[in-house]
């Protein structure tokens, strides 16, 4: 469901950018580094470790299979409310 939930064609660009800043912002709670970012969401090789600032307010995060899988287990609590 949740995985359903971020498929790139479910979200307008705006959600996915609110997506980003928010798993960006746990990440940062985690205290992770921008490689260890480029690992746990599986970022594509074209994404290197000087662009993942970017995501903080910038930019989503690319639209991939992938990363996609990878956001629906790193996502925050309130990202996507349970539904009824």
């Amino acid at each position: 469901m949740i995985h359903a939930l971020i498929e790139a064609d479910a979200l307008t660009p705006e959600e996915r950018l609110s997506i980003t800043r928010r798993v960006m912002a746990l990440l940062d709670d985690w205290g992770l580094g921008a490689s260890d970012i480029l690992v746990l969401l599986a970022l594509p090789d074209t994404v290197k470790a000087r662009h993942v600032p970017r995501f903080i307010d910038q930019e989503p995060f690319p639209e991939d299979g992938a990363v996609n899988r990878r956001l629906a287990r790193a996502r925050p609590p309130d990202l996507f409310p349970p539904q009824p």
